[in-house]
């Protein structure tokens, strides 16, 4: 069986957003997997902005999972839509008739082809 678990992981994005804003607890609604899944698998969330992790215990002694709360990120991603970001970063080109003819006449001319080809596409060529 593979460490990373991309249904278990979906599950564990679907049980956060169910509740968000507030905190998934682990033992509420994750349980009934070994703690090093639950653990390996929420890290990776994590490491990827995706969850927030509440962890109890000591580094040396070995630390669980208490809470995992998903983040904006996260919140996007199951949309699939974007999210706001989508939204908010939209950035706007606008050409001119003229740019845009200047820019497919360079670009005819520097293409491989047939002279024949290229005038009847209406580029002349000096």
């Amino acid at each position: 069986m593979e460490k990373l678990d991309r249904e278990y992981q979906l599950r564990i994005l679907k049980a956060a957003a169910d509740i968000y804003p507030q905190p998934l607890f682990v033992h509420e609604e994750l349980a009934g997997r070994s703690g090093g899944d639950i653990e390996l698998n929420c890290a990776y969330l994590e490491e990827h902005d995706l969850v927030r992790l509440n962890w109890v215990g000591s580094e040396n002694s070995g630390r669980v999972v208490l809470s995992v709360l998903v983040t904006a990120t996260g919140m996007d991603y199951l949309a699939n839509d974007g999210g706001l970001p989508a939204i908010l970063n939209v950035l706007t080109i606008r050409l001119e008739s003229d740019a845009v003819k200047k820019i497919f006449i360079e670009r005819v001319r520097s293409a491989n082809g047939d002279r024949t080809a290229k005038d009847k596409a209406g580029v002349k060529l000096r």
